[in-house]
């Protein structure tokens, strides 16, 4: 994402995301998708007062944390150290 400090002079601001923001992030869109799944099954066992989470909260949480590691490996085989798409 370009910052106001390397825009030539005069040039007006964007007004959103560039083209290649906008393909990063459908690129990581796998990474978001099961972080937020995540954060779902974390909210469920830290929640409600007083109450032991059950087993099938707790396989949720397992579940949704490989998940992430899986999707961060296959984000990360396919796009490599440089950011760049690995043939």
């Amino acid at each position: 994402m370009n910052s106001i400090a390397s825009l030539p002079a005069g040039e007006p601001e964007p007004e959103g995301p560039s083209l290649a923001d906008l393909a990063a992030i459908e690129a990581e869109w796998p990474v978001i998708e099961a972080e937020m799944a995540l954060v779902d099954a974390e909210i469920a066992v830290l929640t409600g007062p007083g109450r032991k989470p059950t087993d099938l909260e707790w396989q949720r949480l397992r579940a949704a944390e490989r998940d992430v590691v899986a999707a961060w490996i296959v984000f990360a085989a396919r796009w490599g150290r440089n950011g760049r798409a690995v043939a």
